[in-house]
């Protein structure tokens, strides 16, 4: 079992030049294992297959598994760019399943929804454009969670996978994707604090071109502009 670990001390300066800094305490970090074994053993053969045999489990300040991440062997061929403004990753097929994840407790999500202890798909779902949503979060890139039963785990259209969601809650439970650029760990996967009160993994994936793409899944923290 190999433990990664993150040191974070952010630094802030003010518009009067003004610099201050300041460790996260440590009831506030997180860790990440990363543990040989297959999803498990309830999931569909067709999504077990899909994940990898090893799982990433991100670990609370006090040492307790927070959530298990099998995430996809390989993702499909990357789409032509989606250009719109606050799209972060513009070449991922919308409704592909990007992990299988077991959260072990109940933990709120990006909108702070507090999400129970369960089995869950993670698919790739981008804010939708139409004027109801503007403004309310930076990046219009989220990782949706969907029941564990699945026909499909390739991409599908926004409203079959919104609607899947919406089989588990009124609004969608929601992890955000932000742009890996913007999180900086010591090794890949690995976890990090990229801003006061967000936790991100972040990792490489493969494509079936041949190409690969880095997502950082947010975690920990919220983030929603009301």
């Amino acid at each position: 079992m190999l433990f990664l670990t993150a040191t974070v001390v952010l630094v802030f300066t003010s518009a009067m030049g003004h610099t201050a800094s300041f460790t996260i305490r440590n009831q506030d970090s997180y860790r990440l294992t990363i543990t040989d074994g297959g999803p498990p053993e309830s999931l569909e053969n067709s999504i077990a297959q899909y994940v990898e045999d090893r799982s990433l489990t991100v670990l609370n300040g006090d040492n307790e598994p927070l959530m298990d991440l099998w995430f996809a062997r390989q993702l499909p061929s990357p789409t032509d760019p989606n250009t719109h403004p606050g799209v972060a990753y513009s070449t991922l097929n919308e409704g592909v399943v990007l992990a299988v994840m077991r959260l072990h407790q109940e933990h709120n999500d990006f909108r702070d929804q507090p999400v129970g202890a369960g089995i869950y798909l993670a698919r790739y779902l981008r804010q939708p454009d139409d004027g109801n949503h503007l403004g309310e979060t930076t990046y219009r890139d989220y990782a949706v969670l969907t029941t564990p039963k699945a026909d499909s785990v390739g991409p599908q259209g926004f409203e079959e996978t919104l609607n899947q969601a919406l089989d588990l809650n009124l609004h969608p439970f929601a992890w955000g994707l932000w742009p890996a650029n913007e999180v900086v760990t010591e090794s890949e996967p690995g976890i990090a604090a990229f801003q006061p009160d967000k936790w991100a993994v972040k990792l490489s994936l493969p494509r079936e071109d041949g190409s690969s793409i880095t997502i950082a899944m947010v975690v920990a923290g919220n983030e929603w502009h009301y």
